[in-house]
């Protein structure tokens, strides 16, 4: 119906303009430069209405073609970040297999400008030190700094932790000691120099990042229990060759943890720094106290060579042979107390008894 009224409208117009064209088809002159142009009106507006079509379609086509190019630059770019996105994938792939130097190579095609460029270096850092190629690791993890400045932490942190990984404590310690003004206190910083002052023996600097460390809730509890025994363990053997060590050692375990105390070389090392203190009765009362509590080999063992009162303590260590009849070292222990108590006789029947066990 719309249709039936446009053509019946156009035909209508269509009419009426040809009766004006007929009834005066009006005079047009056109001079520019010495020429004259002479034609009818409605030709002259037929020229200038086909001339204003043509022009408004070529301004289309101009606009056109240099939306196009915008639009062919935003495809390529696109399918080239499609293409980053595969060979990262890729290489995420290849790490999983174990396929280090593939994945280096995938990592690094994927590796793009500025900061598209971050992920794939990281990845292609840790292709490298897999590798065995700390120089290119290194400079991959330059590489990926200078692409995104902000990025200078993470990438520290990724160096210290590959390098503490391949046993370079003191690398791992310079590094991470430059990068304490950019992330004073990152939890992971922390606990990766928490770690290098332990594996460097340095227990004073380990214990002030102690509680540091588990807070940041990085460190597993394995790992912290392992850390306070190490520490322990290395200023009991400073107080052994301290002035008063058995006074030293006995202000060192009253703040010692008690779960720190249990531990079987703890305990055997603070035994000596009470001997080393010329405390045989204290070092007698703990080992006994801790035999009471869980008997272990290397503790009985070491029970006989304390001679605070032997013959007290052949009571204690007979009393034990109860439920640990036939064991060597309480057999040994109990042989050594007697030849301590002048009892030569039976401390001779107890380490041969001792020597049969073993067997």
């Amino acid at each position: 119906m719309t249709v039936l009224v446009l053509v019946l409208l156009a035909l209508v117009l269509g009419g009426l303009l040809a009766v004006l064209m007929a009834r005066d088809p009006g005079y047009v002159l056109l001079a520019w430069d010495g020429m004259t142009v002479e034609t009818s009106l409605w030709l002259a507006l037929l020229v200038v209405a086909l001339g204003t079509f043509v022009a408004s379609r070529t301004v289309r086509l101009v606009r056109a073609l240099i939306g196009s190019g915008d639009g062919l630059r935003r495809w390529l770019h696109t399918r080239q970040q499609d293409a980053a996105g595969r060979r990262f994938n890729q290489g995420l792939l290849l790490l999983a297999e174990g396929r280090w130097n593939d994945a280096r190579s995938a990592f690094l095609g994927s590796a793009g400008t500025g900061a598209s460029a971050l992920p794939g270096l990281l990845h292609a850092a840790r292709a490298a030190h897999q590798l065995g190629k700390g120089e290119e690791r290194d400079a991959l993890l330059d590489r990926a700094t200078a692409a995104v400045p902000a990025a200078a932490v993470a990438a520290g942190l990724e160096r210290a932790s590959m390098q503490q990984a391949e046993g370079e404590w003191e690398r791992s310690l310079a590094t991470l000691t430059e990068l304490g003004g950019k992330a004073p206190r990152h939890p992971l910083a922390l606990t990766l120099t928490f770690r290098a002052r332990l594996a460097l023996d340095d227990a004073d600097a380990a214990e002030e990042l102690l509680k540091d460390v588990t807070g940041a809730g990085i460190a597993s509890a394995e790992e912290i229990a392992k850390a306070r025994e190490q520490i322990c363990l290395a200023r009991l053997e400073r107080i052994r060759s301290a002035d008063a060590a058995a006074e030293h050692a006995r202000a060192l375990w009253k703040r010692t943890p008690a779960a720190t105390r249990e531990q079987e070389d703890v305990l055997l090392g603070y035994v000596d720094a009470l001997l080393a203190g010329s405390d045989a009765a204290a070092a007698e009362d703990a080992l006994r106290r801790g035999l009471e509590g869980r008997f272990l080999d290397s503790w009985a063992l070491r029970y006989g060579t304390i001679h605070a009162d032997p013959e007290r303590q052949i009571k204690t260590a007979t009393s034990w042979l109860e439920a640990h009849p036939d064991n060597p070292a309480l057999l040994q222990a109990l042989g050594r107390l007697h030849l301590a108590a002048t009892q030569r006789d039976a401390g001779v029947a107890y380490l041969i008894r001792a020597a049969e066990a073993i067997r």
